[in-house]
């Protein structure tokens, strides 16, 4: 994070705050992201353990910590995503400010969905039943649009110059399709 205070920052794109140049920006975000995204798919590797039928009123047992720990990593990645966002100055293109804010919020939405379900997973043991766990939160049901609210396409709305960073940056194509592998995407 020390190499974020470092980005040289220029007049903002409205005169609201500082800015960097799209690379720079991209290679910042994505840079933590593809971090964070690492540490994610090793917690999320575990559901990839699982039997591939279980019947809905069978206990977690054995998996049960192993699903716990899953579930609380996906608030910890969209934190570091959300961090590395809001400490970044926005990209120096066209609407630059407007599309990290409104990044920042998407983030905010995929962090309260992800939040829940870690509230409902904290609660795990060895007894819980799969229709338990999967009841036990709202949040489940959201998962696909907080997935693709947290992953780094940036939405539809991408300033040209910041879509043309991400394309050319390495890292962030490489954490984009490893998001993709990981969240099934």
């Amino acid at each position: 994070m020390v190499g974020l205070l470092a980005l040289p920052a220029c007049g903002g794109d409205d005169g609201s705050g500082p800015t960097v140049s799209p690379d720079e920006w991209v290679a910042a975000v994505c840079g933590e992201v593809a971090e964070a995204t690492v540490d994610l798919g090793t917690a999320l590797a575990v559901i990839d353990e699982l039997p591939g039928e279980v019947e809905p009123d069978a206990p977690l047992g054995e998996y049960a910590a192993a699903l716990r720990e899953a579930f609380l990593a996906l608030p910890d990645y969209v934190e570091a995503y959300q961090d590395v966002v809001a400490d970044t100055p926005a990209p120096d293109t066209a609407d630059g400010i407007a599309f990290r804010d409104e990044l920042l919020v998407d983030l905010d939405d995929a962090a309260a969905t992800f939040g829940e379900a870690a509230d409902a997973a904290d609660r795990l043991d060895e007894d819980t039943t799969v229709e338990e766990l999967f009841g036990g939160a709202q949040a489940f049901g959201e998962f696909p649009a907080a997935f693709a609210m947290a992953d780094l396409d940036f939405g539809d709305d991408v300033p040209p110059g910041v879509a043309e960073a991400q394309v050319a940056d390495d890292t962030c194509r490489d954490a984009q399709n490893q998001l993709v592998a990981i969240l099934g995407g």
